[in-house]
């Protein structure tokens, strides 16, 4: 039997890792825990309660310890260390004249890995700061360009909804969001009305998706004519989850009615 948990880092990544655990290893869920990836210790916690199976999987990560003090001072040691390690790599990239905005640096918990997340309108050539800072710094560097929602999601905020960010709070990945998706739930798609922070469309338009397309199979589509009160129209807009749909008639007025008072023509 081979014995797994998932592993979330504490900082940064919210993908939960698969971790292969040793026999005689007792863990709880939520427990800090230091695990080895690529090649350096994280710190992590466990999201998951142990599980067995007969097929060996495999792991990206391995389980090293369950967190101690020092290394709970290693990970505070470690913001101090890492907003010098920002600050110093602002002035080297103002020396190379490159086109990045640095926004965040983070130490691995053995610093034996030191990584610069940046985003930039155009691809950079960094390779002569690369060394620049390895020789600065000692460790291994790393430096990762990454996109409008990345940054969002590690600088965070607030939402419309007075809430923490859903990509800073759980999300592990970015799903691809359309205008369709905002049009098949009847919402203004002015983008404007239905960007985040970071200027891309909600991913929160994901989330209810679901359920209009299954019920989009029973109403009318937009524009489709329909017959109610002995009079025909063209369905304006529907609203599922009050189980009504808007008409608008030939005169120009629009009337709201149930769905079941409604007669499809087609």
């Amino acid at each position: 039997m081979y014995r797994y948990i998932f592993v979330k880092l504490i900082y940064l990544d919210k993908r939960n890792y698969l971790c292969e655990i040793d026999q005689d290893i007792d863990l709880n869920k939520y427990e800090k825990v230091v695990i080895e990836r690529d090649k350096c210790e994280e710190a992590g916690e466990v999201r998951s309660d142990i599980f067995e199976t007969e097929e060996r999987k495999e792991s990206i990560c391995k389980f090293i310890r369950i967190l101690n003090k020092e290394d709970e001072k290693n990970l505070c040691d470690n913001v101090g260390l890492e907003k010098k390690a920002l600050e110093i790599c602002k002035t080297k990239v103002e020396k190379y004249g490159l086109n990045m905005n640095l926004i965040l640096s983070h130490y691995s918990l053995d610093r034996k890995k030191l990584t610069f997340y940046f985003t930039s309108d155009s691809r950079v050539d960094f390779r002569n700061l690369v060394k620049d800072l390895a020789s600065t710094f000692k460790t291994r560097i790393e430096l990762w360009q990454i996109g409008p929602r990345d940054e969002v999601k590690i600088v965070g905020g607030l939402g419309d909804c007075g809430r923490e960010l859903c990509c800073s709070r759980f999300l592990s990945d970015f799903k691809t969001i359309t205008l369709e998706m905002a049009r098949k739930q009847s919402l203004n798609v002015n983008p404007n009305k239905i960007s985040g922070i970071c200027g891309r469309l909600k991913c929160c338009l994901y989330y209810e998706l679901p359920i209009y397309e299954e019920l989009e199979n029973s109403y009318p589509s937009i524009d489709e004519e329909v017959e109610v009160e002995d009079k025909k129209g063209k369905v304006f807009s529907i609203s599922p989850f009050k189980g009504t749909v808007f008409i608008e008639f030939q005169d120009g007025m629009q009337k709201e009615y149930k769905l079941e008072e409604i007669k499809r023509l087609k």
